[in-house]
């Protein structure tokens, strides 16, 4: 058997030599095309190797992906690839991962936590950047050409808590006032990620070493928008636990207004050491009367959290109703969450030293042992071989759920609920 080798006909002859001068300038055109098209479609897709080695950013209403670099690399090395892509100024913007601005752009990825999946999200300084994914030099801010003065710094940080109590606040009420039997995911992720960028701009206003009111100003803002924070946050908590399926516990709720008023000790060794009687506004009701005494404080630093915290450990002993004069007043509007073992109370405080004198504004966030004589009970036992394991294990169980509370809360001071 011959081997015949194949010739195309004629008029496909014809065909290839008209085309052959073409498809060598066509080829390569294709394959460039193809080529920036992958490298666009790439940032919009999901990076997909092996190991899925790549992290998200969220960019306003977009959502990029990027490869991510080794643990050492350090956050730099994201910053300026975003600054690339975005085409925003390199200092123009803020990233934020797990609730936290990362501020070091010298320290590595690792320490922030960015791995595999991590996702970042990109915050401007100033306004909501717009949602284009490229912005001209002409809208980037310019710099103020007068210098900065504490009297301006105060008059930003009140502009940006008046966009907070008129804009905002009125959702965020609207929101906890109808809560529906459905948490509202949208709405909710809405008003945590305006609260987060209100946090940021009053973040990058910082105050110079002798600015003393605009420090002061600057503190009571923040404390306040986060406040509103943790009050939507809160809620949605308390509804969902009431949802149709829902095994664990529900949240126990009261909104409470009380009234403190602090006496000097007829005798003490510290004077910190002040009586407090506590009414309830409405009715006048004496609801308890002590003197609290302080033991210890722990101050625990969260370096990648937006927020840090203390353990407080201390003694309330019941007194009488004291006849001295009255040194302190605060008025308490708090919002208290009961869940198993423990309280979460939410409060604003309005304090006065005199009926003539300006009040101060203080919003605090406490956890508390709800029954301090059982955790007693439970210390009592620690490691007695003659008591069942589960009680003999009990105290260092509340422990550990009273720190992983407070952690929970402290990752949850900056963006949308983890």
């Amino acid at each position: 058997m011959t081997a015949r080798s194949w010739s195309p006909p004629p008029n496909l002859n014809t065909l290839i030599d008209s085309l052959s001068p073409h498809l060598y300038l066509a080829v390569p055109i294709v394959l460039i095309l193809l080529r920036v098209a992958f490298s666009q479609a790439k940032r919009f897709l999901p990076l997909r190797s092996k190991h899925n080695m790549s992290y998200s950013v969220k960019w306003n209403r977009e959502r990029l992906y990027f490869a991510l670099p080794p643990p050492d690399a350090k956050l730099a090395v994201i910053r300026k690839e975003l600054a690339d892509y975005t085409q925003l100024p390199y200092d123009s913007f803020k990233l934020v991962h797990a609730g936290a601005v990362m501020k070091d752009d010298n320290a590595p990825i690792s320490s922030y936590g960015i791995k595999a999946d991590s996702t970042i999200a990109i915050i401007g300084t100033g306004d909501t950047l717009p949602a284009s994914s490229k912005i001209p030099s002409s809208a980037q801010p310019k710099a103020s050409s007068s210098p900065r003065t504490e009297e301006t710094t105060i008059s930003q940080i009140r502009t940006e808590m008046t966009k907070v109590r008129t804009k905002l606040q009125p959702d965020v009420d609207a929101f906890l006032a109808s809560l529906p039997a459905k948490p509202l995911e949208e709405e909710h992720a809405r008003l945590g990620e305006l609260l987060l960028q209100s946090l940021l701009r009053l973040d990058a206003l910082h105050s110079e070493g002798e600015w003393e009111m605009a420090r002061k100003e600057r503190k009571g803002a923040v404390k306040e928008a986060q406040h509103k924070h943790f009050n939507t946050i809160l809620n949605n908590l308390k509804n969902f636990s009431v949802t149709p399926g829902n095994t664990s516990a529900p949240l126990e709720y009261s909104h409470l207004h009380l009234i403190d008023t602090f006496y000097a000790p007829d005798t003490s060794r510290d004077l910190r050491e002040k009586i407090r009687m506590t009414r309830d506004e409405k009715t006048g009701t004496v609801l308890a009367c002590m003197q609290k005494v302080r033991l210890g404080n722990l101050d625990v630093y969260s370096p990648k959290r937006a927020a840090d915290w203390r353990i407080s450990v201390n003694m309330e002993i019941p007194v009488p109703p004291p006849l001295g004069t009255v040194t302190l007043t605060r008025k308490k509007d708090r919002m208290s969450y009961s869940h198993e073992e423990f309280t979460v109370d939410l409060t604003q405080v309005t304090s006065t030293t005199s009926p003539n004198s300006k009040p101060e504004v203080l919003h605090e966030l406490e956890l508390e042992v709800t029954r301090p004589d059982y955790l007693l009970s439970t210390a009592s036992k620690r490691g007695d071989p003659s008591v069942p394991e589960n009680e003999r294990n009990a105290f260092d169980e509340m422990i550990r759920a009273f720190v992983n509370n407070a952690r929970i809360l402290v990752r949850n001071a900056g963006e949308g609920w983890q």
